[in-house]
């Protein structure tokens, strides 16, 4: 409760869910992967950090899973996800809410299963895929998932965008895959994306 009445008083005091998301969760969950990683914390600390930090995202954003007020145009649908397996999941739901914001209907729910992918791809039209990794052990893994959209997708000509901590510090990596665009700031993927 403490954390989210700071995060309240921050948002009241003028600050926008993207300064929140990049100038103090995204900082936070980074700093926590620290502490895990010099044994500062134990790893049910650091989910539980994390937990907290979802829960905050979620309550700053009451409009999450409300599709954008209707108009002439049909808002862009995008599938945004970890890639099968992959833990990471604060960035890309910050990455969600960006896009939602932006006018975008959006589903953030990740597969359990390459399979599970597939599916979603083959039964429902997403004009953009976004898929995210953290490590270079899992560059294989998001290959074959970019490799089984494109062949599955109801979408012949859909997008596929990738991201997360390990472009950020390497975006050459996007070309290796056969990803159509590398995202290194989440605030500019739904302009990118479009």
């Amino acid at each position: 409760e403490a954390a989210i009445a700071y995060v309240d008083r921050i948002h009241r005091q003028g600050a926008s869910l993207e300064s929140l998301c990049v100038e103090l969760l995204a900082p936070t969950a980074r700093r926590l992967g620290q502490m895990w990683e010099t044994d500062d914390r134990d790893i049910a600390e650091v989910t539980l950090g994390l937990l907290r930090l979802h829960r905050a995202l979620r309550h700053m954003s009451p409009c999450a899973g409300e599709e954008p007020a209707s108009c002439d145009v049909p808002a862009p649908r995008a599938l945004l996800v970890p890639a099968p397996g992959e833990d990471h999941r604060l960035g890309i739901a910050m990455v969600v809410e960006f896009f939602r914001r932006s006018g975008w209907v959006v589903d953030g729910d990740a597969p359990e299963s390459l399979d599970d992918l597939r599916s979603l791809v083959r039964t429902q039209w997403f004009d953009v895929v976004g898929l995210s990794v953290s490590c270079t052990s899992r560059l294989d893994l998001l290959a074959e998932c970019v490799g089984a959209v494109r062949h599955a997708s109801r979408n012949r000509h859909v997008a596929i965008l990738v991201g997360g901590q390990l472009f950020a510090r390497s975006p050459e990596l996007g070309a290796t895959i056969d990803a159509d665009m590398t995202v290194v700031d989440g605030l500019l993927a739904p302009t990118q994306a479009r």
